[in-house]
């Protein structure tokens, strides 16, 4: 199973920010990277850009995938996948499944044809997971790649013996940890199907149907330890943005509180990395930045002395680099080139594994 992770190919152009518990003081990771590259091309331009580079990749990405089937393919005789999983407990301190999930900007730039080719899908605060089904077995790996527990689940290959047990599912996730359940984001692979090269809009509705199929995903159960909860999403026209805003709170369970809003452009293949072409905004952002009015406890959430998003988030970066941790890793990491000097690239990364356990 880690030559299936292996087949993903590797980080884009352009992390999710704070959507992971990583308080609201947070800095997004890439802003700084954001204002560097902004100087050489706007963030509008990279998009463009990104679009045109995925229809002439699209081979390579055709070639991923296929990896990903030749390498499912390949776990059939029990021995080889035993010793596979044993690849995979020797990674666990490695953190080897890094770069494997796609991560926003901040929406710094607001896209021109945002409400006919984009979506919005609100997202739950709690603590990015990539989720790896094989062998009758589910495997949960945090966004460092580390991994963090296994358990049965009903998605296909998470659980039990036999023909069921050969498939591989592989999922981006929230773990909300009060609730003990799983948000699902996006979808890399099911059952055996990859979908890197799929656009936004095919994934969410394959996920839609699949998850509609699979029985008992969203109940707690001998064979299903978790909950799995598809996250909605929906186009972002005004009426539709201010209908959802102005709800309070936003999901079924009052005790999952929402963190910020992920912004995908509906052409998007999953890019492992960063990428302009899914945006993050806070729910207090809204009013200023989309024009869209929201409920007043979101507009609670505005830290103090806020302004607007660049000087609030470049505040944070400062107060950040005075960080001893921060300074230490930059020490040893010297950049190669002089404009590599004035990108400051803060991953989210660096920012929870200081902050938080």
């Amino acid at each position: 199973m880690a030559e299936v992770i292996e087949t993903l190919p590797g980080p884009a152009t352009s992390t999710l920010p704070s959507e992971t518990n990583s308080g609201e003081q947070d800095p997004h990771p890439r802003l700084a990277d954001y204002k560097a590259r902004s100087i050489r091309c706007s963030q509008e331009e990279r998009r463009f850009n990104l679009l045109l580079e995925q229809k002439e990749r699209r081979g390579d990405s055709f070639n991923a995938s296929r990896g990903i089937i030749a390498a499912i393919s390949s776990n059939d005789d029990v021995a080889d996948e035993e010793m596979e999983w044993n690849k995979i407990e020797e990674a666990k301190k490695a953190c080897g499944f890094s770069d494997k999930l796609m991560m926003s900007e901040w929406l710094i730039e607001v896209p021109s044809n945002l409400a006919d080719s984009w979506y919005m899908v609100p997202c739950p605060k709690g603590r990015r997971t990539l989720i790896i089904t094989a062998r009758g077995s589910t495997r949960s790996y945090n966004k460092y790649g580390c991994f963090t527990a296994s358990f049965p689940s009903v998605l296909p290959g998470g659980h039990g013996r036999g023909p069921s047990s050969h498939g591989s599912t592989i999922l981006d996730c929230i773990w909300h940890a009060q609730s003990k359940t799983y948000y699902i984001l996006d979808v890399l692979a099911w059952n055996n199907q990859p979908l890197l090269d799929c656009e936004t809009e095919f994934r969410f509705f394959w996920l839609q149907s699949k998850i509609r199929e699979t029985e008992g995903i969203s109940e707690r159960s001998d064979e299903n330890q978790y909950p799995f909860i598809l996250l909605p999403h929906y186009p972002c026209e005004s009426e539709t943005l201010t209908t959802i805003m102005a709800m309070h709170p936003p999901f079924a369970d009052e005790t999952v509180i929402l963190d910020g809003l992920l912004f995908y452009h509906s052409q998007c293949h999953y890019h492992c990395g960063t990428t302009p072409l899914v945006g993050w905004l806070k729910p207090f952002m809204l009013p200023d930045i989309l024009n869209i009015p929201v409920a007043q406890e979101y507009m609670a959430m505005k830290p103090e002395g806020y302004k607007n998003l660049i000087e609030h988030a470049e505040q944070q970066i400062q107060a950040l680099k005075s960080k001893k941790w921060y300074k230490v890793k930059k020490k040893k990491k010297k950049p190669s080139t002089k404009q590599e000097s004035m990108e400051i690239t803060v991953s989210e990364e660096e920012l929870d594994s200081h902050d938080q356990s």
